[in-house]
């Protein structure tokens, strides 16, 4: 059966249109949540979560080509102070 090319551009079946879109999925609530949170107390950083890494991320902002990540937010805000404490005393 020769069916003509715009058939073949409609859905699973000819003549049938494509199933509507499901919503887009909320991954990783809680760990996003963390992230933006630590984002607001911590002037100095830019924090976000990584939903396909799974990892927390930490860039300083106005100093330093540096992001520093971390399992978790407690791993996260230690990398973060050992950042500052070399910044400061001068050593990397």
């Amino acid at each position: 059966m020769n069916v003509g090319r715009a058939a073949r551009r409609q859905g699973p079946g000819i003549g049938v249109p494509y199933p509507a879109r499901s919503r887009p999925r909320n991954w990783c609530p809680r760990e996003r949540a963390a992230a933006t949170a630590l984002n607001e107390s911590e002037r100095g950083w830019e924090i976000w979560y990584g939903v396909g890494s799974r990892l927390f991320f930490a860039a300083p902002l106005g100093w330093g080509p540096l992001i520093v990540r971390s399992s978790s937010v407690a791993g996260l805000i230690g990398r973060m102070r050992d950042a500052e404490d070399a910044r400061t005393t001068g050593s990397a």
